[in-house]
């Protein structure tokens, strides 16, 4: 301060001589020292402002005091050792650096503060970031190396084992699952009085199934339930391939289960229906019995090939009866897997059929075309041989053979015998006259 006021004062007395002011008016000392006073005041007070602030800004002590904090320490230890992991470009660290891990760890017996410095650790997660470059042997500048590229490794997902599954062939629960899964059933009617009809129906519907009410029999039912057996075509055509014959009483049992139950014990032939049968003729006893059998052993057939699908699955037919059965007895043989021919008479000399049903007393044939028939082998028998068949396939023949029939293979049997004899005539006359010559 006293040199700066110094050099102000010698000024002001170097420049101490008369000079013109502004108004064109010489000035007199006087008024030259008050101007250079005001001067030196302005220039004092920002020399002082100047000071002031470089004062405020020096510090206090030339010393720096840093409080150590050890818990304040050891967590920043712990994140510069995080970070340095973290910036790994593949996450691979030093054996050293899985030291300095096990040191920040943290453990229940182990309750020692780190000796890490903290400018140390800083260093370290510094030279971890920054990768080492080769000192270079020339003067130039080595081209610094470009950062690695590393992709994030993703955790293996989970894969859960996979679990055995435990089949029990005894369990109801099962049995169940698998008769619901079966398609739904398709039912015919035949017997029923229309009210029970209509009333059967609508259960069906209800629950699932379908109905087919047709007067006929229709190769798309499932089921057939009858209040009686009788000897139509919808019985016998179901007794030939197969399908389910059940009594009405089935449909009780539905309602009162609420869903399509097993068939099994009201079946004809089963043992609901022993005492419904018990009482009847031999007959209907013996078609009882064979709905169950015949059943049974198609759906066995079935199962090992698929041709044998039918009771009269081998069955060549020729059909010779009144036009309004033919129809009738179409239906059933094909129900049976049976192939009927279109044939008529007259017939060729040799007949590629197994079976014919025929009507003598209702429809002549012509005895040349009967006689062509029995040298093919065919059967030709009365139509209640289907039947009997289904009742017994074992059923003789001979009971189904209608009259002109037997007394035609009779006379043929006959004529056979008188040819073979007059073979043999003929053959000693030849050997007698050859012995006399």
């Amino acid at each position: 301060m006293n040199v700066l006021s110094n050099c102000f004062k010698g000024k002001r007395r170097r420049r101490g001589s008369k000079r013109l002011n502004c108004s064109g008016q010489v000035g007199t000392p006087e008024d030259s020292s008050a101007s250079s006073g005001a001067k030196s005041r302005r220039t004092e007070e920002k020399v002082a402002v100047v000071e002031r602030n470089s004062a405020e800004n020096q510090p206090s002590q030339s010393v720096h005091v840093v409080w150590d904090d050890p818990i304040r320490r050891s967590e920043q230890e712990k994140l510069a050792h995080q970070l340095a992991r973290a910036n790994s470009p593949t996450q691979d660290v030093p054996d050293d650096f899985h030291e300095q891990a096990a040191q920040f760890s943290e453990t229940d017996d182990d309750d020692e503060e780190p000796k890490l410095p903290v400018f140390q650790a800083h260093v370290q997660a510094e030279e971890a970031k920054t990768p080492k470059q080769p000192k270079s042997t020339t003067g130039k500048t080595p081209t610094p190396d470009p950062p690695s590229i590393a992709f994030p490794v993703g955790k293996a997902p989970k894969v859960t084992p996979p679990q055995p599954i435990v089949l029990d062939d005894n369990n109801d629960d099962d049995e169940e699952e698998v008769t619901f899964k079966r398609p739904p059933p398709v039912f015919i009617m035949s017997g029923i009085e229309a009210a029970e009809r209509d009333t059967y129906g609508a259960l069906v519907e209800h629950l699932g199934g379908r109905v087919i009410d047709a007067q006929q029999f229709d190769i798309a039912c499932t089921h057939l339930v009858i209040d009686k057996i009788t000897r139509n075509e919808k019985f016998l055509a179901c007794l030939a391939s197969g399908k389910w014959i059940l009594h009405k009483s089935y449909f009780n049992a539905c309602r009162e289960e609420g869903q399509f139950v097993k068939e099994d014990f009201f079946e004809w032939g089963g043992e609901g229906t022993l005492a419904l049968v018990k009482n009847m003729d031999n007959s209907v006893r013996l078609l009882a019995a064979a709905a169950r059998e015949w059943r049974i052993k198609l759906s066995q057939q079935r199962q090992v090939s698929s041709t044998q699908f039918g009771a009269f699955s081998t069955w060549r037919v020729i059909l010779i009866c009144e036009k309004g059965k033919v129809s009738n007895f179409i239906r059933l043989l094909t129900a049976g897997g049976a192939t009927v021919l279109n044939m008529r008479p007259p017939f060729p000399a040799r007949v590629d059929a197994t079976h014919v049903l025929m009507e003598p007393h209702k429809i002549p044939v012509p005895q040349e075309d009967l006689e062509k028939l029995l040298s093919s082998g065919c059967l030709c028998l009365k139509p209640e041989y289907i039947s009997g068949y289904l009742c017994n396939p074992e059923s003789d023949v001979a009971a189904f053979t209608p009259p002109e029939i037997q007394a035609l293979l009779a006379a043929m049997s006959d004529n056979d015998s008188g040819s073979k004899k007059r073979k043999c005539s003929t053959g000693d006359e030849s050997q007698k006259r050859t012995k006399r010559r």
